[in-house]
């Protein structure tokens, strides 16, 4: 049920029988976002942190791939930046991160993705 003013409910009470129950508005419900990592152990750095020209231009490549596979699947990433691509050193392989505010293209506008 929408939420209802003083004076709608009050003209909605002029028309019912008085025994029946009024509607009661219902109160603002605020939903917490959370943002949580947990990180058992560092192993990738961003590409802000990347110091090689090769390895930046690799990260980025494989960012690139995800992100089509990603189009593929439907999903569009919404938040697309060197900071949520990573680079794992120890397998020479660049990873997309941050996918919380990634959105399935229907739900995109013109304006933006809605929320």
């Amino acid at each position: 049920m929408a939420r209802m003013h003083a004076a709608q409910l009050a003209a909605m009470a002029a028309q019912w029988d008085a025994s029946l129950p009024l509607p009661q508005p219902q109160a603002l419900v605020l939903h917490a976002f959370m943002h949580v990592r947990t990180v058992i152990k560092e192993v990738c750095i961003s590409l802000y942190g990347v110091s090689s020209y090769v390895s930046y231009v690799r990260g980025l490549a494989h960012a690139v791939e995800a992100l089509d596979y990603m189009r593929k699947a439907g999903y569009v990433h919404c938040d697309v930046s060197p900071g949520n691509v990573l680079w794992d050193p120890e397998r020479s392989r660049g990873l997309l991160s941050d996918l919380e505010h990634a959105r399935p293209y229907e739900s995109l506008t013109r304006q933006g993705p809605k929320m």
